[in-house]
């Protein structure tokens, strides 16, 4: 059996996960036949999916097709009142500055009239 290869780097810390690696990377001999675990394994899973296993299903599903993102929801569009824009007078630049008390605080630089 080969020895277990140390990982260095930022993976170092995950001693479960190398402990796994090195345990389904195994070979067995079944009917004669050297097969990796990680083989056996994959197959088994298969069987239980394909028997109706739901667990399995939805592991093997979440494998092949990547697991579905999770949706945020604000509720169903019909809960959603529609916006209401009010109308809004149309103003020139200059009424818009006397409602507001600027007109005395800036006079365009090519108006001919001071104010």
């Amino acid at each position: 059996m080969a020895a277990a290869k140390t990982v260095k780097g930022p993976k170092s810390d995950k001693i479960l996960r190398d402990a796994l690696m090195v345990a389904v990377n195994r070979e067995d001999v079944v009917d004669g036949k050297r097969v990796k675990r990680v083989l056996r394994i994959a197959d088994n899973l298969a069987k239980l999916a394909a028997a109706g296993d739901l667990p399995a299903i939805r592991e093997v599903w979440d494998r092949i097709e990547g697991k579905p993102s999770q949706s945020i929801g604000l509720g169903q569009a019909e809960d959603l009142a529609p916006l209401e824009t009010a109308a809004r007078p149309t103003v020139s630049r200059d009424e818009w500055l006397k409602l507001h008390g600027a007109a005395q605080l800036y006079v365009h630089p090519l108006s001919d009239t001071e104010q």
